[in-house]
C-alpha cells in the first residue's frame, strides 16, 4: 500500500510540473469576491473556462472566489 501511495504522489507532482510547463500562467487578483463565472468571464470573454479557474486555484465553492492571487492561464 506504501508503495501505491508514493507511486501516485509521484505521478500526480509530475503531472502537475507538465501541466504548469505546458501552459503559461499569469496572476489575477480580484478586487472582491466574486463568482468564478464572471471572473472567468472578465478574464476570457468565455463563462464556460469557470472549471479552469475553480480547478487550478482549489477554490471550495466557486461562487465565491476570495479576493486572492489566483493563478489563470494567459490566453
Amino acid at each position: 500500500f506504501a508503495s501505491l501511495q508514493q507511486s501516485r504522489a509521484v505521478a500526480r507532482k509530475h503531472m502537475a510540473q507538465a501541466a504548469s510547463a505546458a501552459v503559461p500562467l499569469i496572476t489575477v487578483t480580484p478586487t472582491a469576491v466574486q463568482p468564478a463565472l464572471v471572473l472567468a468571464y472578465r478574464q476570457w470573454g468565455d463563462a464556460t473556462r469557470m472549471p479552469e479557474v475553480v480547478q487550478r486555484n482549489r477554490i471550495a465553492h466557486p461562487g465565491f472566489v476570495p479576493p486572492q492571487p489566483l493563478q489563470v492561464a494567459r490566453e
